[in-house]
């Protein structure tokens, strides 16, 4: 099974999801646990996605020579969408 550039795509919107709620989260005055975020303000937004980027293209060629590398990039992408899913359930309480 091939992963292909789908998985660079699927972890890079499930990245700048991350990213919106979290600034989103922010301008909802909750605190942002990370202070590289807060402190870069939105020029942390592409360097952001560059780096989570970089680690997906880094992984991406072995995939198709290694299987455990598939799942590597597999777990990636779940532990990558539990941080949108998080911020949108804070945000979710914050509206109660």
């Amino acid at each position: 099974m091939k992963i292909g550039w789908k998985v660079v795509g699927i972890f890079l919107v499930v990245s700048a999801a991350d990213i919106v709620t979290t600034f989103y989260g922010i301008s909802l005055g909750l605190v942002e646990g990370n202070p590289l975020i807060t402190s870069a303000g939105r020029l942390m937004l592409g360097r952001y996605l560059i780096f989570t980027a970089a680690g997906v293209l880094i992984l991406l060629p072995y995939s198709y020579y290694n299987r455990y590398i598939k799942t590597i990039l597999a777990g990636m992408i779940v532990l990558k969408s539990l941080s949108p899913l998080n911020n949108l359930v804070l945000i979710a309480l914050n509206r109660l």
